[in-house]
Formats: structure tokens, C-alpha cells, sequence
């Protein structure tokens, strides 16, 4: 009998190793996709724009701006001849998007905009499922809400970055360094690092992020793979 759990031990460990060494391979193989197929104009894109893939089919595109970490979001979602967005800190986002609307920003911090054929055909505060009233009876010109810069014509454009990303999210967080940090899941496992040659970071805990860095695994100049991230 004890030969026999001994025997079963040994098979546990011999899978559990290969396993183990099966995942590392794929995370291997996806940071070098992404290493081969970005390019420098994407990269400069990503330090103005966060992205995050939430259920494999809301692209959220978050605003960063050098003063301030995160300034807002924006949940993209396309289908038919319907585009919604749920714009996330409406406050900030009123100081880049001249507007012909008044929008609460004393109660809400969130709002839900669709928009088909450029006509606005509802706006929620609170999200699609705040049980809020729409606050529009009838459509209205796009244009005519948005004066200036039109977020629905924003976001189409820049929506074709996504196709080149094999990643999860991505995060470039000014008032930590002028890093870009890319994970393939939503954990803090596997966090592939692109490191600039005038790598500056501010982060306090400088002696715990070289630690990190040395027991990385390095994907050429610019580039680390670390295995667990507490960021």
C-alpha cells in the first residue's frame, strides 16, 4: 500500500513540474509575440491611453495625463449601428470634452452615452444599470452636444491599437515611473515590463523594485518578465 501512494506522490510531483513548466512556456511565447509585434508609435500611444479587456468584450480605454495619474475612462462598446460608452470620473472628462449638456457631476461620477447613426439616443447617469431615467425624450445631434472633440469619433479611432495587443491590461502610471507595465491575465502573475533606456522611476520603494527587475526574466534590452508583481 505505501509503495503504491509513493508511486502516486512521485506522478502528482512529475505532473504538477510539467505543468508548471507547460504555463511558463505560454506565458514565454505570449511575451514574445507582443515584444515582436508592437512598435514604437504603439508604445508611445499606451503612455497616453491605459487599456483593460474586461470579460474577453468590454475594451476600456482609461486617460493619463503626466499631472495626474488616471483621469478617466471609458467603457467602449460597439454593436450594430449602436456604439455605448460609460464614461468613468465624468468630472475629468469634462475638462477635455467641451459639452452642450448639463451633466450632474455633484451626484454622478459615472454616465452611460448611446449613440447611433450621430445621433445621441440616450444618456444614463450612473451606468446602464442604475435604474435612472434616460435624460433625453428624443435624439439629438452628436455635434450638437459635443461641441469640439467628439469621444465616439475619439474612441473608433484609437480602438484599432487593441487588435496589435496580446495582453489583458496595461497600465502607464506617471507619478510611478515612465515604465509600461502589460499582464495576459487579471492577476499580479507574469507582469511583462518594457523598460526605456531613460528608465526614471519614482516609486519609493526603489530597492524592492531593482530586486524585482534582477530576478526577472530579460526578453532582450527593454524588456522583463517578473513571475509574481505586488504592485
Amino acid at each position: 500500500m505505501k509503495s503504491i501512494f509513493l508511486i502516486l506522490a512521485s506522478i502528482l510531483i512529475i505532473y504538477s513540474c510539467a505543468s508548471n513548466k507547460q504555463s511558463e512556456n505560454n506565458v514565454d511565447i505570449q511575451a514574445k509575440k507582443l515584444i515582436e509585434n508592437i512598435d514604437s508609435s504603439t508604445l508611445t500611444f499606451l503612455k497616453s491611453w491605459n487599456y483593460t479587456n474586461r470579460m474577453n468584450q468590454h475594451n476600456i480605454w482609461t486617460k493619463v495625463k503626466d499631472y495626474d495619474s488616471l483621469e478617466y475612462s471609458f467603457l467602449y462598446e460597439p454593436k450594430a449601428d449602436t456604439i455605448n460608452i460609460e464614461i468613468y470620473n465624468i468630472a475629468n472628462f469634462l475638462k477635455d470634452y467641451k459639452v452642450n449638456f448639463n451633466f450632474d457631476t455633484a451626484n454622478f461620477t459615472q454616465y452611460r452615452i448611446s449613440e447611433t447613426n450621430n445621433r445621441i439616443i440616450s444618456i444614463y447617469p450612473g451606468g446602464e444599470f442604475s435604474g435612472n431615467k434616460n435624460q433625453i425624450s428624443t435624439s439629438i445631434s452628436t455635434d450638437s452636444i459635443f461641441k469640439e472633440f467628439n469621444p465616439f469619433d475619439e474612441l473608433q479611432t484609437i480602438s484599432h491599437y487593441k487588435d496589435k495587443f496580446n495582453f489583458y491590461y496595461c497600465s502607464y502610471i506617471p507619478s510611478k515611473g515612465n515604465f509600461i507595465r502589460f499582464a495576459f491575465s487579471n492577476s499580479n502573475e507574469n507582469i511583462l515590463y518594457y523598460i526605456p533606456n531613460d528608465i526614471i522611476i519614482k516609486d519609493k520603494n526603489l530597492f524592492n523594485w531593482i530586486d524585482k527587475f534582477s530576478q526577472g526574466k530579460r526578453f532582450g534590452k527593454n524588456w522583463i518578465l517578473v513571475k509574481k508583481d505586488d504592485f
